[in-house]
């Protein structure tokens, strides 16, 4: 390195080990000054500012080069030529931070080094305590610690510069090709490694704020609460919604449910965005961020998987990219939040006409705390809803039904031009027969199993089973 260095916006920018310039003389090109001046009086202020920090701590530099119209910065291309143009004139190694800068110095023979950004992994990793779950960085450090559902909130004083760190983390996906999945002015969200993180800025919040999410761990299907029963369902159920708050788990146990999938020798494909699911290297992750949700439609067609995990669900463009490719007969399983399992059914009915409910969804999976708490199966019939006496009042219903013990919950049905979700009035009684005995599904039908000296017992609520639909299967002592 020469004994004079020359600093482009990057270095500026980005910040550098003092130690390489100690003892050198540093110049600064008066056309990087004015691109930091335009910086600090425009949007991009926090950059602005940074610059002027760095320059700041360095103290003693010259500037070099001459007056230049304003406008020639709008020309990338050429602003990087005039400042590999005065390190070649001066005499001096060029600093960058800039992989084209690099590049184009060292095509026209200038002497330069190109820094390495101070910022990796382990950046990252020391803000996380044993069990913390995400971490949010405004004024303080703010920690979730537990467990999906069972978590507190810490909070510690920050101990280093936000603005930087947030530098750090673009220049670090830049030089190691990592593509963000969302990328404005206002807001970035990427993944590195095991990380989730969401950047974002003035207007679009108050101040900015980084939120770092860290996947806790992978679990497997077998450790949930899955009897053999759910797991039967799980492999013939084609329509599957995951349901539950933010932070219950459930994107943890959808990934489950994939690679419970591949293990069977599925083809098994995600939408994501961002791509965080904790998924084995035979499943392939798509990504959301796509101009066109048909081109993506197509390509999930083109290859043919047997199950789409979609995470998550979240507008009126989302309910139907998951409803066409279901009614395409792909196997999917979306990921939806909601506070109740019946919610996220609820919001599937504003969108879909009835008839084709339970072809999209057949069953739900409501996740509360990190585990399965509710299991709902859909299915339609022609009867009077319940409660109804007239004949003619026969129709087309949606059952929804616990998986369970085989409780009807709810039914769905038109009245008029209104689509109706009525919860169905429940009997203590009933319910702790259907809880005490095992239950059977043959052809489709539900039944309790019972022995003929339970029976006797029961027999009293049979008309009431059979208008759940549920019988009654009498095995010898």
């Amino acid at each position: 390195m020469k004994d004079r260095v020359v600093l482009d916006t990057s270095v500026l920018i980005e910040g550098l080990d003092f130690s390489i310039i100690e003892g050198k003389e540093v110049l600064i090109p008066k056309i990087v000054l004015l691109e930091l001046k335009h910086m600090f009086d425009s949007d991009r202020y926090d950059l602005g500012l940074l610059g002027f920090n760095t320059l700041d701590k360095i103290g003693s530099f010259r500037v070099i080069g001459e007056e230049v119209d304003l406008n020639v910065r709008r020309i990338g291309e050429e602003v990087d030529r005039r400042i590999i143009e005065l390190a070649r004139v001066n005499e001096a190694t060029l600093l960058t931070y800039d992989r084209g800068m690099f590049y184009l110095a060292k095509a026209l023979n200038v002497d330069v080094v190109r820094l390495v950004p101070k910022f990796n992994i382990s950046d990252i990793e020391r803000l996380f305590t044993s069990g913390t779950i995400s971490v949010h960085i405004k004024d303080k450090i703010y920690r979730k610690v537990g467990l999906p559902g069972k978590w507190r909130m810490e909070s510690s004083e920050l101990d280093f510069d936000k603005e930087a760190l947030i530098k750090s983390i673009d220049n670090y996906a830049r030089e190691m090709g990592i593509s963000y999945d969302i990328y404005t002015d206002n807001l970035k969200v990427l993944q590195l490694d095991r990380y989730r993180i969401v950047i974002t800025k003035f207007p679009l919040s108050d101040d900015s704020e980084i939120t770092i999410v860290r996947a806790l761990k992978r679990m497997r299907i077998d450790q949930y609460n899955v009897s053999n029963e759910l797991l039967n369902r799980l492999n013939r159920a084609s329509g599957v919604i995951v349901a539950g708050p933010p932070g219950s788990g459930k994107s943890t146990f959808a990934a489950a449910l994939a690679n419970y999938y591949l293990s069977l020798n599925r083809i098994v494909k995600t939408v994501e965005q961002p791509r965080d699911m904790q998924v084995d290297l035979g499943i392939t992750q798509y990504s959301k961020n796509i101009d066109d949700m048909d081109r993506l439609k197509d390509l999930l067609l083109l290859v043919r998987p047997d199950y789409v995990i979609f995470d998550e669900i979240r507008n009126t463009e989302d309910f139907m990219f998951y409803s066409d490719l279901r009614l395409a007969g792909i196997g999917m399983v979306g990921i939806v939040h909601a506070n109740t399992a019946i919610d996220a059914i609820h919001r599937f009915i504003r969108r879909l006409e009835l008839g084709l409910l339970p072809h999209v969804i057949d069953t739900v999976i409501f996740i509360d705390q990190g585990d399965i708490s509710e299991v709902y199966e859909l299915a339609m019939t022609m009867k009077m809803p319940t409660g109804m006496r007239e004949s003619e009042l026969t129709r087309p219903v949606v059952e929804v039904r616990d998986f369970n013990t085989g409780l009807l919950l709810y039914e769905i049905y038109k009245f008029g031009d209104e689509i109706i979700l009525m919860p169905i009035r429940r009997d203590e009684n009933l319910e702790k027969i259907l809880k005490r005995y095992p239950r059977k599904i043959i052809d489709g039908k539900h039944y309790i199993v019972v022995t003929k000296r339970d029976y006797k017992k029961i027999r009293q609520y049979r008309d009431m089973l059979e208008r759940m639909g549920i019988d009654i299967l009498v095995e010898h002592d």
